[in-house]
């Protein structure tokens, strides 16, 4: 290590989880910019409005919220947290309001390729991205001073 790199583990795992979640942030814009008729369609089955606006927004917005983790991972893991409580937000609301017995929409998570019905799988791994991104907001370096 050069000699203002740092070795301090909590600032290495930061780092590390602000790398994760910027990669899922990256996997998911990608899947909506493929087929955004696809991201407009679930958008549109989760009862969200401007489903083919949002089928563009949001994948700007997860590759923006990427690009923030990768270059200020404490800052990006904030903006990232509140994206996710968003996201999350709507799976929750649509997992409560929707009819029992009827099948529920496909998760819009990763585009046209996400077609599982939102569940308690999509719960799990969105709780688990938010606290990777609580994780990522502890960091309080330069990537340089981690990398280096």
């Amino acid at each position: 290590m050069s000699a203002g790199a740092t070795s301090d583990p909590v600032q290495v795992l930061a780092l590390v989880a602000a790398v994760i979640v910027a990669a899922v942030l990256v996997m998911a814009a990608v899947g909506k910019l493929r087929d955004p008729q696809a991201a407009a369609d679930e958008f549109a089955a989760l009862g969200l409005g401007a489903a083919s606006a949002l089928s563009r927004i949001v994948p700007g917005l997860e590759l923006a919220t990427a690009a923030a983790l990768v270059v200020a991972p404490g800052w990006g893991g904030a903006v990232a947290f509140a994206l996710l409580v968003g996201f999350t937000t709507v799976l929750v609301t649509t997992m409560i309001r929707w009819p029992e017995g009827t099948p529920r929409p496909g998760c819009a998570c990763f585009g046209g390729s996400s077609h599982e019905p939102i569940g308690v799988r999509h719960l799990v791994r969105n709780l688990a991205l938010l606290a990777l991104c609580g994780l990522a907001t502890l960091f309080d370096g330069t990537v340089g001073s981690v990398l280096l």
